[in-house]
This record gives C-alpha cells, structure tokens and sequence, in this order.
C-alpha cells in the first residue's frame, strides 16, 4: 500500500465522517428528508388505546401491528408530517377509519376508539309491556303491563330479572271507594303518563291523567306500601323529588282557590304561583321569601346542590338556600334579564352549580358565569344530555346532534369552553339520545338504532348498530334496552 493511496484512504474516510455523521445527529435528532417536498423536516407519530382486543391497525392500507388482551396501545413513530389512512378492523366488528395529521414533533392521538359489534344479540325480557322507567341507581325498573285491558305497575331487578307487582288499576278504585275526602275523588278512570323517581331509587311519584286532569300519587316501588295522594285543590308542575331528601316532594302550583290547607294554619295564596313542599308526614306548606320583592310568579325551580334555583316572571334566575318553610336569597344570577314569553314553557337544567341552562320551549340559554348573562346557544334543542364527565352535553335539534363543550377538553381532539360540533345529521327525526360512554352517542333514527362517535376529525364513524319496530331504547349499565311494539329486548354487552 502506497503512501499516495494512505493519504487517499485517509481524505476518503474525513468526507464520509463529514457526510455521514451530521445524517446521523440529524437522524437520533428527529429529522427526515421529505423527498416528496424536497426538505429536511422533523418526525412525528401515532398513538391508539383501541377496544375490543384483538385489533389490527392499518396505515395507509398496510398492516401495522395487532393488539391482545394485555396491550391494547399501538404507538407508531418515525412518520413524516402528512396526513395518513387509519383503519382499524377486526373479524365480525364495524371498522373505525379516519385520516389524521401527523406534524413535526408531535403524536396525533386517538385514545377512545371502539369497536362496536355487526350482529348484536338482543334477548326478549317481558312481554305485554307499555312502557318502562328506569330507576336512578340503574338497578332497576318500574314495568307499566297491560292485564286484562287494564294497566299495571311492577318493579324489575336488572340482576335478578325477577318481577314484583306493585300497583295496579283496581287499587285506585279501592282507593277512591274506602276514602271519604274530597283529595282522591278524581282519582278513579286515570291513566299512568309518567313516573319520576327519587334521585336515591327508594320511592316513586306517578303522575295519573283523567279527564285533562292530573294527580298524582307517592308510594315506594314495593309490594303492599302506602300510596300518598297529593292534593287537588290545585293546578301543578315542576313536581319532583328533593334529591337531597327523598321525603320531601316539591311543586310549583297555581291555586284553584284562595286558600289552601296546611296542618296548621290556612294559608292565604292570592293568585300568584307558589313553591309547595311536601315532607315525610304529609304537611303541605308554600314557601315564603325572606325578601318581599321576590313574590312574583315562579316559571321554574330546581335542587342543585344544596341550592333552590327560581327563574321568577321578571326573568331573572335566582339563587337561594331553603331553611324551614323560608327561601334566603343568595345571588340573582343574570344581571340582564331574559325576556319572557307568557306563553313560553320553561326549563332550569343544571347538573352542578357553574353550568346552568335554562330551556325556553326549545331553545336554549347558557348561563355565562364570567358576564353573567343567558346567552341563547341553540334556537332548537329538543333534547339535552350531559356526557358523563359533565365537561359538555350533547343536543338534538331533530334532525341534528350537536356538542356543546362548557369547559375545556385538553386531550386531542381539543376543544375550548364555548366550541359547538356538529355531529350527525338526518333527514330523519332523532330520538332517544344517550352517551355510551364519554365519547360515543347511541340514539334512534325511526328503526334504525345507531352510535356515532365525537372525534369529528376529517368525519365522526358512526354505525347502524341494530334496527326494531318503533323502538324506544334505554341505555343501562353498559346494556341497551329496547322498548319494540309493547315487548322489551335486553342487548348483550355493546362495550367490550
């Protein structure tokens, strides 16, 4: 070997060191040439937490990697800044696909993925069945059964499926004819429209109509329990339960009279819409407030927290605590009045104390609580959910569902306080919409049952889970029911 050729070698070798070694600082850096673009750019990546296990994911149409039982992540690196086909399948299963930015220096995640079942197994419960209310708990159920053309109530343990008789039409008329008071004198020939729950599932309030009338009867979902009869001297609305006390029933009532019994005195309540309150045993006292400019007429209460919230006729919503038969006023909480519609029904929808809608008919109003104004968010909202971590509620306007986020989501997608996403829409009517989870939505389009995810990057996979005739579905405990042509179906397992 010449020493020509050495020092050949040696100059040979300093270039390619030169050449080479910035390739690879570059390369343990993050950076990649593009040679579709011509540049040097950095490197990001993929990341998916899939359910069912099991799943194969698909870059690009390319088999990527396969989840299992013990890892149910796939993270993918190395990836050039562009967009990418996501697939991922699995044997029996309706595939999730979306396209998805890759940037520089960042991971495009993807952490709520479900797949969801193509053949879903439904098993019929009950027969003969007209309608059906589930308790808060989601431990149970009260059954409403047609017998021998007349209605009866049973209570329903999701567990043990048993069945338990608890009132029926031929109770009321032994009611009406052992009673000699004027309370329950129309309470024979009713029919069953609605039962609300306690929010601690040990008693229900069953509201009976007869007549273009309505009582309305308390008892527990139990064989051979007392049935309190509310008393008719009066036209009611906003009934309910105290969530905070399951013995006591409140309601909103315009007087058919001019007074109104109570235990112990006779109260004089004028025309205007009062408060009432039921306790434990039986007295039925109007609440009086602390404050006089506050008797006006009540549009709407509700218990949220351990606050009474009232949007009075002047429009304003008001916050106020109840100690004995009295309501203090804490707050008045929009400093612009909204303006009321005489003929307008009202709704307060609340799940804590800093989120407060109120509905008007079908639009619907925020509470903003940095302006403290209502700020009409949806001109039709026919039916309000809220997700399960009360972070936004999802809305149907008929045709349409839409996100509402009232506080910011930090994980990807992110969304700020005040985003509106439109989600589904359908030329037909939707209905019985519930969240799966906090990222999926099942609900009904006329028979067609259907999930659609909130992930709206490049589109929302939404699916076809099941179709019934005229259903009405209810989702329990990670089970769907469904309500079909008077029998009841229970789904196996929709979440794997």
């Amino acid at each position: 070997m010449t020493s020509r050729f050495k020092r050949n070698l040696f100059f040979l070798i300093c270039a390619l060191f030169l050449i080479i070694t910035p390739i690879i600082v570059m390369s343990a850096s993050g950076y990649r040439f593009d040679f579709a673009n011509g540049k040097i750019v950095q490197i990001g990546g993929l990341f998916f937490k899939t359910s069912p296990p099991g799943v194969t994911v698909y870059i690009d149409d390319k088999p990527y990697k396969k989840t299992n039982f013990f890892f149910d992540t796939v993270l993918i690196n190395n990836l050039l800044p562009r967009n990418y086909h996501i697939a991922i399948q699995k044997t029996d299963f309706y595939p999730w696909e979306k396209n998805l930015s890759v940037e520089q220096r960042m991971v495009t995640e993807s952490k709520n993925i479900v797949l969801f079942p193509k053949y879903s197994i439904f098993n019929l419960l009950q027969k003969n069945i007209i309608n059906f209310f589930p308790s808060p708990d989601e431990k149970k159920a009260i059954l409403e059964i047609s017998e021998n053309n007349a209605w009866s109530f049973f209570s329903f343990d999701f567990q043990t499926q048993k069945q338990e008789k608890i009132l029926n039409e031929n109770n009321l008329q032994i009611l009406k004819s052992n009673s000699a008071t004027s309370t329950i004198k129309n309470i024979a020939n009713t029919k069953p429209s609605n039962i609300i729950w306690s929010s601690d599932s040990k008693k229900i309030l069953i509201e009976l109509t007869g007549k273009g009338e309505k009582s309305y009867l308390i008892t527990e979902p139990a064989l051979d329990k007392d049935l309190f009869v509310i008393d008719w001297d009066k036209k009611i609305k906003n009934i309910g339960f105290n969530p905070n006390n399951s013995n006591e029933v409140l309601f909103i009532s315009y007087p058919l009279a001019t007074s109104t019994k109570s235990n112990t005195s006779s109260v004089s309540t004028a025309s205007t819409s009062t408060i009432f309150i039921i306790r434990g045993n039986g007295e039925e006292i109007p609440f009086d407030f602390s404050n006089p400019f506050l008797k006006q007429n009540i549009l709407r209460y509700a218990i949220v927290e351990n606050n009474i919230l009232w949007l009075g006729e002047s429009g304003f919503l008001y916050k106020g605590t109840i100690d004995g038969n009295k309501i203090s006023l804490i707050e008045i909480m929009n400093v612009v009045p909204l303006s009321i519609k005489p003929s307008a029904t009202y709704q307060i929808i609340a799940k804590n104390i800093s989120n407060i809608f109120i509905k008007e008919d079908e639009g619907l109003f925020y509470l903003n609580t940095n302006t403290h104004s209502l700020d009409k968010i949806f001109d039709l909202a026919k039916e309000i959910v809220f997700s399960k971590d009360a972070k936004k509620i999802a809305v149907n306007s008929g045709n349409q569902i839409w996100l509402y986020y009232f506080e910011e989501e930090k994980s990807q997608p992110q969304r700020k306080a005040g985003d509106k996403i439109l989600l589904f829409s359908s030329s037909g009517e939707i209905k019985n919409l519930h969240w799966l989870n906090n990222y999926y939505l099942i609900f009904r389009v006329n028979e067609s049952i259907k999930i659609t995810e909130i992930d709206d990057r490049y589109k929302p996979n939404s699916i076809e889970l099941t179709t019934f005739p005229n259903p009405t579905i209810f989702w329990l405990s990670n089970k769907l029911f469904v309500l079909s042509n008077n029998n009841l179906f229970l789904s196996e397992d929709i979440l794997k």
